[in-house]
């Protein structure tokens, strides 16, 4: 089943997002192909965000750092639940263009699942800069890229059309946040939706199976050919 997801590296809900897809996926014995496309929430941030994650929050939405303490660790808690590690106070932000540009890299080598995942557990259990273009190359190499890919990679101008054309392309949609997923490019499940919404997604997308129209009709099979009622020709 192909699932198209849009998603940023440092967005907290679309690594739970991706969780709860692959936990529904594996209780239905469902074989996803999951097909990643990058959505930067901040494109024009720097390479590496100064400061504190709860402080860098604070000020973009206007809140008191001890507002955004409370929802980091709200976050987290959600993340405990899932089975992840988010440790927010050892997070730190930054650009992630570079790291969406090896994930494109690696998804066609067919390892995008596998750069996804190491990004999302870099950031957000590890704490590491995933802006910083050392630890995207670290990254690449830790999923098995060589520095020849590496480089091409980040300097392809294809990849950087492809990175376009995924932002164009959810625009259209009228996608305004992340995760976003499209099941077969008929059913969308838009955030990190409980278990349910998944199912859901996934029944509609199913193949229906097979109606036979008439029972008992004249066939021929490895006896020969049968008119109902009427013995062998």
């Amino acid at each position: 089943m192909q699932v198209d997801i849009w998603s940023d590296v440092v967005c907290p809900f679309c690594y739970i997002g991706k969780t709860r897809l692959e936990r529904v996926a594996r209780e239905r014995s469902v074989q996803l192909q999951c097909v990643w496309h990058s959505f930067e929430l901040d494109p024009d941030a720097p390479e590496v965000r100064t400061g504190s994650h709860a402080q860098h929050l604070a000020d973009k939405y206007g809140m008191t750092p001890a507002q955004a303490e409370q929802q980091l660790d709200g976050i987290a808690a959600v993340f405990q639940r899932e089975g992840l590690a988010f440790n927010w106070r050892q997070a730190r932000g930054g650009n992630t263009r570079n790291a969406h540009r090896i994930i494109a890299a690696a998804q066609a080598l067919g390892r995008g699942n596998e750069a996804e995942e190491a990004f999302f557990h870099a950031y957000f259990t590890d704490g590491r800069a995933v802006g910083e273009l050392a630890t995207v190359r670290a990254i690449a190499h830790e999923i098995g890229l060589g520095d020849a890919q590496i480089d091409a990679a980040l300097a392809s101008v294809d990849i950087e059309a492809g990175l376009r054309e995924d932002f164009r392309a959810a625009r259209q949609m009228g996608v305004r946040g992340v995760p976003f997923f499209v099941f077969e490019n008929k059913v969308a499940v838009s955030g990190a939706q409980p278990d349910a919404a998944f199912v859901r997604a996934m029944e509609r997308v199913a193949p229906a199976p097979l109606e036979t129209i008439g029972e008992g009709g004249a066939v021929c099979d490895e006896d020969g050919c049968r008119i109902p009622d009427r013995g062998a020709s």
